[in-house]
C-alpha cells in the first residue's frame, strides 16, 4: 500500500505530458510512425508535466482553489506513520470533486494543446526546419516528397509544392531472378519498430532487372505511370499490389506533378529527375 500509492499518484501526475507527446506525434499519422520506446515517453513526458502543472497550479489558484501540497507530499511519500497517510488521504477524499475537476480538465487541456502545437508545427513548416519536431515516421516525409522539397528548396528550377504522387521502384528476387516492380504508391504499413513492412501499388507493372537499357540509352523524362513507352514492362491485371519487405532488395522512388502542357491538350504525368533510393 505504502508504495503503490506514490507509484499510482506519479503515473496521475506524468499522464498530462504523456498525453500531450503522444497526441502531438500520433495527430495525423495514426499508426504509421516509428513508436517511441516506453521509457523515453514517460521521461518526456515527466519534463512537459512539469511544465503543465505549474501552470494548472496558478489557474485553480486563480480560480479561488487551494492547492495542499502538504498533503500532496505525505500522499507521495512511501515513508511515515500510517496515522499521518490516513489523515492525507482523508482530506483528499474530502475535497474528492476539485481533484478530479483539475484532473480532467488538465488531461483535456493537454490533449487538445497537443492537436494545436502539431497543427502550428506542420503549418509552419517546424519539422522541416528542426529535428526535434519530426514525427517519429520517416517514411512519410520520404513517401510525401517533402524531404525532396526540403532538400530543393533553394533549387529555382524545382516545383515548389508537394507531389502529386510517388512512383515505386522495388527489385525483388523471386526463383533467383531479380524483377523491377513499379507503380503509384497507393499505401504502406510500418511495423512497431518503425520499419516499413509493405507497399500497396496501383497500375503495377513488372520487368526483369537485366532487361536494363545502357545508362546512355536511358530517359530522363517519362510520361506516364513509371514510363508506359517501355515495352519491356508487362501490366499486372490487379487493381492493387501488395509487396512485403522482406522481399525487396531495394526501393527508390520518384515524384511527379499533374500539369497542363496546353489548353488542348489532356492533363498528363511528369516524371523528371526526381528519384531518391532507400533500403528497407
Amino acid at each position: 500500500m505504502n508504495f503503490t500509492l506514490p507509484a499510482l499518484l506519479v503515473v496521475l501526475i506524468s499522464t498530462p505530458g504523456i498525453l500531450l507527446y503522444v497526441t502531438f506525434q500520433r495527430r495525423r499519422f495514426n499508426d504509421l510512425f516509428k513508436p517511441a520506446s516506453i521509457t523515453s515517453t514517460i521521461f518526456i513526458g515527466l519534463l512537459l508535466s512539469l511544465l503543465l502543472h505549474p501552470m494548472w497550479l496558478f489557474l485553480a489558484g486563480f480560480f479561488g482553489y487551494t492547492v495542499r501540497f502538504d498533503v500532496l507530499l505525505r500522499l507521495i511519500s512511501p515513508v511515515g506513520s500510517s496515522t499521518a497517510l490516513d489523515h492525507a488521504i482523508n482530506i483528499a477524499a474530502s475535497n474528492l470533486a476539485p481533484v478530479l475537476l483539475y484532473t480532467f480538465t488538465l488531461y483535456i487541456a493537454s490533449i487538445l494543446l497537443g492537436f494545436h502545437l502539431f497543427t502550428g508545427v506542420r503549418r509552419f513548416k517546424l519539422d522541416h526546419k528542426y529535428e526535434f519536431l519530426r514525427v517519429l515516421n520517416d517514411w512519410y516525409y520520404l513517401f510525401s516528397g517533402e524531404d525532396f522539397l526540403r532538400a530543393h528548396k533553394d533549387d529555382i528550377a524545382s516545383p515548389k509544392r508537394l507531389p502529386d504522387g510517388t512512383f515505386v521502384h522495388a527489385i525483388v528476387d523471386q526463383a533467383s531472378i531479380a524483377y523491377i516492380y513499379t507503380g503509384v504508391l497507393r499505401d504502406y504499413s510500418l511495423d512497431q519498430a518503425g520499419q516499413l513492412r509493405s507497399i500497396i501499388l496501383a497500375v503495377s507493372r513488372r520487368r526483369r532487372l537485366i532487361d536494363d537499357p545502357p545508362p546512355t540509352n536511358r530517359p530522363t523524362c517519362t510520361t506516364g505511370p513509371t514510363g508506359t513507352n517501355e515495352s519491356r514492362y508487362y501490366n499486372i491485371p490487379v487493381d492493387y499490389l501488395t509487396i512485403r519487405s522482406e522481399h525487396i532488395k531495394t526501393l527508390s522512388v520518384s515524384y511527379f506533378w499533374l500539369e497542363l502542357a496546353s489548353d488542348e491538350d489532356d492533363e498528363q504525368l511528369t516524371e523528371c529527375d526526381t528519384k531518391k533510393e532507400e533500403s528497407p
